[in-house]
């Protein structure tokens, strides 16, 4: 045993991206030796002792570990440099701990296995955070594809919750991340994320996932582009709503008899009539009702076909109790005109249980067609969303060749990809075209129809 532990190295020369340079040398101190590796491997007793300066000639990680007289190693520590890569986006440095585990995981789907790593962020400024942490892979149907989604936790065991505001809107605790590709990686890679920031641009109520584009190394290997983004956990509710982790309960589809939110408001729903204004005022005391009519309008005009399997509902007595909804994985919107408010409102998941009755209670009708008359003359509007759609493309445009490339996508294929999304809304007079598909999904007259959008 130990009566201490050895103190990380550190280095000398400042990690980060480095442009029009031939090489870059490293310099290491510690109040010990130091053992290191510059494969990304996690460095240990057996790894080069350092001697001196390492130089490097191409993109690449330095691991070590500091060794005294008298204590343990130390934590390994990671530094990322990033030469001549010219990329205009952020960029994040994966370092695994065991390089066949990760490999199995990520390769191989599996979701049952996870390894130790170090997650770090860098932009021209330089570092902005570098943490280690537990990662595996993430989704489900999207195991199957070639580029997956990961999610790094920060476990005690790793150093605790990552505490910087990465996103900066004032969150600066994080005891879980998401690094995201989804399906949509296939097609124009940032489906999910621009209807999440059109619901974040228009509602408060809502919630979103906050996110930011970067391109992924894992241990120095260029792994294209990917999507940094909150976690939907009890700390992402606690953060944004001012309440305490612990008192928040959070469900996902499918929600089952004897929670609190099927018990709540599911099972209320099938045995009371909510178009009485009793039954109607106890969802409205159990239901932020705004955030319901926004989460369903959203998830309604995006044409959402996987909104079955995608719920999220959080709440917490601290702020009242009252049930709020998320969006999350929008990979599938813009493809089935038929979606429309179908899925939400008679479609086979949870919430049409709900939804269905509501609709023909007349304040909540009145409701919902007030503030989809309000969002699609605004946010939703054709030109609002196509504007977002080119805001998207020139982004990520500069980044795209690359990415294309290392997952065996051509650009064309990408282009074409985006004239569908956009054909989708100017052929079809998307804005128009959804309030038909609103007014026969929810039985709306052609009076109410004039009346609440003017034709």
């Amino acid at each position: 045993g130990f009566r201490r532990v050895s103190a990380q190295p550190e280095t000398l020369t400042a990690e980060g991206i480095y442009n029009e340079t031939e090489s870059l040398t490293v310099s290491l101190v510690s109040a010990g030796e130091i053992h290191y590796t510059v494969d990304g491997s996690a460095p240990g007793l057996s790894s080069p002792l350092y001697e001196g300066p390492i130089t490097l000639d191409k993109t690449g990680v330095v691991r070590a570990v500091a060794v005294e007289e008298g204590a343990a190693p130390s934590r390994p520590v990671s530094f990322s440099y990033f030469l001549n890569e010219e990329h205009t986006l952020p960029v994040l440095s994966l370092t695994v701990d065991d390089r066949p585990t990760f490999n199995r995981i990520f390769y191989g789907g599996n979701k049952v296995r996870r390894t130790g790593a170090n997650l770090a962020l860098y932009t021209g400024d330089g570092c902005e955070f570098s943490q280690a942490c537990e990662l595996r892979v993430a989704g489900w149907t999207s195991l199957t594809l070639d580029k997956k989604s990961l999610a790094v936790d920060f476990k005690g065991r790793y150093g605790g919750d990552l505490r910087c505001d990465v996103f900066g809107n004032g969150i600066d605790r994080f005891n879980s991340l998401a690094i995201r590709a989804g399906q949509d990686y296939l097609y124009t890679i940032f489906r999910n994320e621009l209807f999440q920031d059109l619901a974040a641009e228009a509602s408060d109520a809502v919630l979103t996932q906050a996110n930011r584009w970067g391109v992924l190394y894992v241990d120095g290997e260029y792994y294209g582009l990917y999507c940094l983004k909150e976690d939907l956990t009890r700390q992402f509710y606690a953060s944004h709503a001012g309440v305490s982790k612990e008192s928040v309960r959070n469900y996902k589809t499918p929600v089952v008899p004897g929670t609190p939110f099927y018990d709540e408001i599911l099972a209320y729903a099938q045995q009371n009539d909510l178009t009485q204004p009793e039954h109607y005022q106890y969802m409205c005391e159990h239901l932020d009702m705004d955030s319901l009519i926004d989460w369903m309008l959203m998830e309604s005009y995006s044409c959402n076909s996987d909104v079955q399997g995608n719920l999220r509902v959080f709440s917490s007595p601290e702020n009242g109790g009252k049930w709020s909804f998320a969006l999350y994985d929008l990979d599938w919107a813009f493809y089935y005109k038929g979606c429309a408010f179908f899925m939400v409102l008679n479609g086979d998941s949870n919430m049409p249980i709900v939804l269905h009755q509501l609709i023909r209670n007349p304040d909540f009708r009145d409701r919902c067609l007030r503030r989809y008359a309000e969002l699609i003359d605004s946010t939703l509007s054709n030109d609002h969303v196509l504007q977002k759609i080119d805001e998207y493309v020139a982004l990520l445009e500069p980044e795209a060749p690359r990415d294309r490339e290392r997952w065996h996508k051509t650009l064309k294929d990408w282009y074409d990809q985006l004239d569908i999304l956009r054909a989708f809304i100017t052929v079809n007079d998307w804005a128009r075209l959804s309030i038909e598909r609103f007014c026969t999904e929810a039985a709306i007259s052609p009076a109410e129809r004039a009346e609440y959008f003017g034709y």
